[in-house]
């Protein structure tokens, strides 16, 4: 099966504080496309960047028609809307986009909302990847949820903000969160819905999965592969160059050992628990936790314990 993340580009028309991807400029060349598509011919290609928006529907539409057929989804901030993007989302992401939002886009929230309505208005449905940070309160994640389903949004996702940049939100805060909007109509943890946010657990990999061992990869723009695409840019979690004519891609490597050997120390049920709420966060905080790099501690465990009732932890 597989899933393939292309970061098509690490421009972006805002700068969150936060945000993993490294601040350097560049678009993904027709060469490391090139050959992208034929070294990994996952059936689902998540479009990525950066913001992928900033490469043109062409650009993105060109992309496809050299991959072929095969399942496509696309991030996007949603800030600025390209022209012809609502004829590109139907004709080739089924209809559907994903987004995100988060207390550091404040200032960006009616251009936002205003283009989820213009896309919902097209007839396409907003999913949204909300990150939940210490700055974020409850009643005001209410009310960016209420105005966002008024938009036309068809569902969110919560995620506690990526430790790499800034300092990781407390579990007690997340918790308190997760609980007040876990049965929420639009959770789409808890709706029933699947297959629509680009994340490991939601679309493309089954949980339980071994994202290394089942062919989650990331290429860069500048062809260098990682294996979850909030690490690219980590360069101890780096699999290689696709351009190298020495490429190895084995679970073995070095970047996607790191993974592979976390993942299969981990039992069914608490691999399971830790999909829904992870996304890969739980391999990074524990590789530098244990390499005392970083962190002293994974927050995220206590999470974890309390939502899942594991003891299974990083």
């Amino acid at each position: 099966m597989g899933l393939l993340y292309l970061k098509v580009t690490n421009r972006c028309n805002i700068r969150c504080s936060h945000c993993f991807v490294d601040d350097v400029d560049g678009d993904m060349g027709q060469e490391v496309m090139s050959v992208a598509v034929e070294k990994y011919p996952a059936s689902r290609v998540v479009f990525h960047g950066g913001e992928p928006g900033l490469v043109g529907t062409d650009y993105i539409r060109n992309s496809i028609a050299l991959m072929g057929d095969r399942d496509y989804f696309i991030q996007s901030n949603l800030i600025v809307v390209p022209d012809k993007f609502p004829e590109l989302i139907n004709d080739c992401f089924d209809g559907k986009v994903g987004t995100s939002f988060d207390y550091f886009r404040l200032s960006f929230l009616s251009t936002w909302l205003r283009n989820v309505l213009h896309l919902s208005l097209s007839g396409i449905k907003v999913y949204s990847i909300i990150t939940v940070s210490q700055e974020f309160s409850l009643s005001g994640l209410e009310r960016y949820i209420s105005l966002f389903e008024k938009a036309g949004g068809a569902g969110f996702q919560l995620q506690m903000v990526r430790p790499i940049k800034t300092a990781p939100v407390t579990a007690d805060h997340y918790l308190a969160i997760y609980d007040a909007l876990k049965e929420h109509p639009l959770n789409m943890l808890y709706s029933g819905g699947s297959g629509f946010i680009p994340g490991c657990g939601l679309w493309g990999i089954e949980r339980g999965g071994n994202c290394s061992g089942n062919g989650v990869r990331t290429i860069e723009p500048n062809g260098d592969v990682y294996v979850c695409p909030l690490f690219a840019g980590q360069k101890v979690f780096k699999v290689g160059n696709i351009l190298d004519s020495h490429f190895s891609d084995s679970v073995l490597s070095p970047g996607n050992k790191v993974f592979y050997d976390w993942e299969n120390a981990l039992s069914s049920e608490d691999s399971k628990a830790f999909g829904d709420v992870c996304h890969g966060e739980c391999v990074s905080m524990d590789f530098f936790a244990n390499k005392s790099l970083v962190y002293g501690n994974d927050p995220f465990c206590d999470v974890y314990r309390k939502i899942f009732g594991t003891e299974k932890c990083a």
